[in-house]
């Protein structure tokens, strides 16, 4: 129906009412959408509240059956239990509501992840930690289903909107029937006082009306006020809320910047080397201890470096490229790099990739550790091991030569013995002792590697020894200039002299090699500690010790060279010019002293020799030579050797002295015969090395049966080793084969004269 305009009119007059409607059916109808509407907030609130409430339950459920899965797999993911593991695993899937349980170890190995498909797309996941004993272990993936949820949700939800439309309908009739009985006399009270009202009673009350709801319309006007300082009240609150929420999200800012900076200080102090690079070898980040590795002093000089160029070899780029694209993650991958400076650098790479939706590498993550050291270390352990199995070797070789050159040596004797002079054969059984003696100096250098061969061990004067054989050496060699720096208080040594000076002799030779158109020899010797020896491969004992140089301005040697001079049978000289053992010989004799050797040497600039031997506190022992001579005895020795021909001409040997002899082959028949017979036997040469008994064993018996027996030890190896400890027990004296008549009539008569002038 159109709307009818007329003049402005008070609005209380009936005159302004354009068309005629039902205000029960309109009332009905507000009502009806009021109620709704406030009904429809209540049911959509209570909706909410219920399906929160149901999902925070299966929530807490999640997180209860996570934290005890976790708790429950500490035990067997330590121990690597995987039947247990997977009893675990099978044993929570038996819950309905779990839907799917993955379980992996702290580096992200699968160990528990059964072939059950996620059937729906609705689920929570909840992922724990595996702790034990505060150390990650492990992680558990957890998979609740959301399907019993949404069966409560759909029942909750069918629910509330069959209530809705019944309360609807009955309150529609019940608002309808009501309003239409009830309004029509308050509302025709209401109009009359309207109309008093329009006709200027302000003053008219509505005293008849008792109905609230038409007196609220009365009261509405003073409440407006009320209301508006009602909504200002309710501005502020909602202000505050505000502010508290801005606070809130700065605290929250706050710790994530915290988190952010302790992850980057993390980063930044990590000892490994973290970098992350594209696949093309631009780096992107990394931290000092990347660009400490590299040889760089700051990460600005490292970030203009492709990582495609440190590789030393090209290809194992490739070949990290490519077996990271198809892992997807690097562990344990050994390379070798080239630092700024040139130098090779041994790393173990972990990296992870990044990889686009296309399946393509588009950022790498890694970790290097820098193993250079480690690499080293094991080269010198291989090479310590493999010249301590050469020098077993040697030494073995050494002691059955020496075996063989006492039976030609003691049948030589025997014959020089018997001959006279003028003899014929006289000449040449004394070239053929001279070539036995070339022999044993060939099994001591043998021996000296093999660190058995420091015969007479007592404190020594370096400097002497240095000062003789050096002098030798200038005199014999005059287009060789040799400087002395020797140390005036240097402190005594406790070495063989003999032994020693094969050090300083070999070292001598190979000096002259590198100097054949002359040159400069410098001796130095100076007293050092332990703490003056840093810097070495090696760890030294504490203590005190005499360093020996032996510098020369030669040819000088290469660093594969270097590597090897201690090696046995090496040498760079031309066949039959060297054996190769002289260094080898000079590395065993200063290890079997205790002591060390270093070499640093450089193609045309010379090589010095450093040696360090420990010092004694004891004074210097003179040694005075006397001229070789037999000499005869008289008395009964008992002679243990499991040689036959060395039993043979050491018996013939002590009965041309003047001695009775017994000859037994081992040490048990030794121990039977001295017991039976020790009154009448003076003396007993006994074997270190036999079959049945050792030496050691039988010289304990020996020593049973009378605590006072004379044994002289005698064997192809030194006194190094075992005739040392029984040398510590009491035995006399000791002998090393070869040896001719006269040297083994002097131990004799030096054992029983000493013994028989303590006896006095």
């Amino acid at each position: 129906m159109p709307v009818v305009k007329k003049k402005k009119e008070n609005f209380w007059l009936p005159s302004f009412k354009l068309r005629s409607q039902s205000i029960s059916r309109n009332l009905t109808i507000s009502l009806l959408f009021i109620v709704m509407l406030v009904e429809v907030t209540l049911l959509a609130y209570i909706y909410q509240t219920q399906s929160r409430a149901m999902l925070r339950d299966i929530e807490l459920k999640a997180e209860d059956y996570a934290a005890k899965l976790s708790e429950v797999l500490a035990v067997p993911v330590w121990d690597f239990d995987d039947e247990q593991i997977r009893k675990i695993g099978f044993g929570f899937l038996q819950n309905d509501i779990v839907e799917k349980i993955y379980i992996s170890d702290s580096k992200g190995k699968t160990l528990f992840n059964p072939n059950v498909p996620i059937i729906s797309k609705n689920n929570i996941k909840r992922s724990e930690n595996i702790v034990y004993e505060d150390q990650l272990i492990g992680r558990v993936d957890l998979y609740l289903s959301l399907k019993r949820y949404m069966q409560k949700l759909i029942w909750l939800r069918n629910s509330i909107l069959l209530f809705l439309a019944g309360s609807l309908t009955v309150i529609f009739i019940a608002t309808g029937i009501l309003l239409r009985i009830f309004m029509r006399k308050p509302f025709n009270i209401f109009l009359q006082s309207m109309d008093q009202i329009a006709r200027g009673d302000f003053a008219h009350g509505f005293e008849k009306i008792r109905y609230r709801e038409l007196l609220g319309i009365a009261n509405r006007f003073c409440q407006m006020a009320a209301e508006i300082q009602s909504r200002e009240n309710s501005f502020q609150l909602m202000n505050q809320e505000l502010q508290e929420e801005i606070l809130e999200r700065k605290r929250v800012e706050e710790a994530l910047r915290k988190s952010e900076e302790r992850y980057r200080q993390y980063f930044e102090e990590d000892l490994s080397g973290a970098y992350i690079s594209d696949p093309n070898g631009r780096l992107i980040t990394c931290n000092p201890a990347f660009a400490r590795i590299l040889g760089f002093t700051s990460i600005e000089e490292v970030m203009h470096t492709n990582l495609n160029s440190i590789y030393r070899d090209p290809d194992s780029r490739k070949i990290f490229l490519s077996r990271l694209g198809n892992q997807k993650k690097l562990e344990q991958h050994e390379t070798t790099l080239i630092n700024s400076k040139g130098a090779q650098v041994h790393v173990i790479e972990n990296a992870v990739g990044v990889f686009d939706e296309m399946d393509q590498l588009v950022e790498i993550k890694g970790y290097l550790i820098d193993v250079t050291e480690q690499k080293n270390l094991e080269m010198r352990l291989r090479q310590a091991l493999k010249m301590e199995a050469v020098g077993t070797l040697a030494g073995g070789i050494a002691h059955d030569f020496n075996n063989l050159l006492m039976a030609i040596e003691g049948n030589i004797s025997l014959m020089l013995y018997d001959l006279d002079s003028n003899h014929p054969h006289y000449e040449k059984l004394r070239r053929i002792e001279k070539s036995v003696c070339s022999g044993a100096k060939l099994t001591s250098q043998l021996l000296g590697y093999a660190r058995k061969g420091r015969y007479e061990v007592k404190p020594i004067n370096l400097n002497q020894i240095v000062e003789e054989t050096s002098e030798t050496i200038g005199r014999t060699k005059k287009e060789i200039t040799i400087y002395r720096y020797l140390a005036k208080d240097l402190m005594a040594v406790k070495a063989d002299p003999g032994q020693i000076e094969q050090v300083l002799l070999n070292l001598y030779v190979n000096a002259l090699d590198a100097m054949k158109e002359g040159g400069k020899m410098i001796l130095r010797t100076m007293n050092i500690t332990h703490k003056d020896m840093h810097d070495k491969i090696y760890v030294t004992k504490p203590g005190r010790y005499v360093l020996l140089t032996v510098a020369d301005n030669g040819a000088g040697m290469d660093k594969r060279t270097q590597e090897r001079i201690f090696d046995p049978f090496f040498t760079t000289k031309e066949m039959g010019k060297g054996t190769g053992l002289g260094l080898a010989s000079v590395y065993g004799i200063i290890k079997g002293h205790g002591g060390y050797i270093d070499v640093d040497s450089k193609l045309g600039k010379g090589t010095i020799f450093s040696i360090y031997l420990p010092a004694s506190y004891n004074g210097f022992e003179e040694t005075v030579e006397n001229a070789e001579q037999i000499i005869e005895g008289k008395g009964t020795i008992l002679l243990v050797d499991d040689e036959a021909m060395i039993l043979d001409v050491s018996a013939q040997m002590l009965r041309r002295f003047g001695y009775s002899v017994i000859e037994v082959c081992s040490g048990k028949e030794a121990i039977e015969v001295y017991k039976e017979n020790n009154a009448k036997i003076d003396m007993v040469i006994l074997d270190i090395v036999m079959p049945d008994i050792g030496a050691a064993e039988t010289y304990d018996k020996l020593k049973e049966i009378d605590p006072n027996v004379k044994v002289l030890l005698s064997s192809g190896y030194s006194i190094e080793g075992k005739a040392s400890e029984i040398m510590k027990r009491g035995c006399k004296g000791f002998i090393q084969k070869p040896f001719n008549m006269e040297q083994l009539s002097k131990k004799i008569s030096e054992i029983l004269e000493k013994e028989d002038f303590s006896n006095e």
